[in-house]
């Protein structure tokens, strides 16, 4: 007789949806997983301090990538100082 403990195979797609999800938006789990709603994704969705910092912090990136120049390279510590408050900000209103 197998030793393998009994369990459902939608457990698989859920350790599966679980997984994937720190590695892509939700809008992209909820197509991949076919769900349809984005409402689904996003219990599987959970963004870590670290991930929402990292995404603020590349801001200066993505604007000098579209050709906005909207200030001098001093300016990315207060932009880093901005972003901890706008995600201190976060927390307490979620």
């Amino acid at each position: 007789m197998s030793k393998v403990r009994p369990f459902e195979v939608y457990s698989i797609r859920h350790t599966f949806a679980t997984r994937l999800a720190p590695h892509v938006d939700a809008w992209t789990l909820m197509r991949i997983m076919g769900w349809s709603s984005i409402a689904i994704a996003m219990r599987y969705v959970h963004m870590s301090d670290d991930r929402v910092l990292g995404a603020l912090a590349s801001i200066p990136d993505f604007l000098s990538e579209t050709g906005d120049k909207t200030g001098d390279s001093g300016q990315t510590a207060m932009q880093s100082t901005e972003s901890e408050r706008l995600l201190t900000e976060t927390r307490t209103v979620s």
